[in-house]
C-alpha cells in the first residue's frame, strides 16, 4: 500500500475541487485511480462518528491529528477509517476523499 502524505491529500482535494464533476473521470485517465475503486454508496451507511473522520481525512489530517481533534485513541481513529473504507469499497485516502467531495460531504 502506498501512504500518501498530507499535501498530496490536499493536491488531491484541490484537483477535484477545481475539476468540479468530471474530476473522477479525470483522475481515472490519468491512472491515479482506477473506476471501479470509485463506487459511490450512500452517507447514510456512514456513521456521525465515521463522517467526522472521514471529513477530517478527506481535509488531510493524520490519524494522530484527528485523535486529538476528536478526543479518541488514534486506534479508534484507524477503526473508523477502516470501517469507512470498507463500507464505501475504497482502499486508500485519497479515494476515500474523492467519495468525500463527490457526495458533498466537506
Amino acid at each position: 500500500m502506498i501512504k500518501q502524505s498530507p499535501n498530496d491529500l490536499r493536491n488531491s482535494k484541490t484537483f477535484i475541487h477545481n475539476e468540479g464533476s468530471d474530476a473522477t473521470s479525470s483522475i481515472c485517465d490519468r491512472g491515479l485511480i482506477s473506476k471501479e475503486t470509485v463506487k459511490p454508496k450512500s452517507s447514510t451507511e456512514l456513521t456521525d462518528r465515521e463522517l467526522e473522520v472521514l471529513r477530517n481525512v478527506a481535509m488531510g489530517a493524520t490519524n494522530k491529528k484527528i485523535s486529538e481533534r476528536l478526543s479518541i485513541s488514534p486506534h479508534t481513529v484507524k477503526s473508523h477509517v477502516v470501517h469507512i473504507f470498507n463500507k464505501l469499497g475504497v482502499n486508500d485516502r485519497v479515494q476515500a476523499a474523492v467519495w468525500a467531495v463527490k457526495q458533498n460531504i466537506l
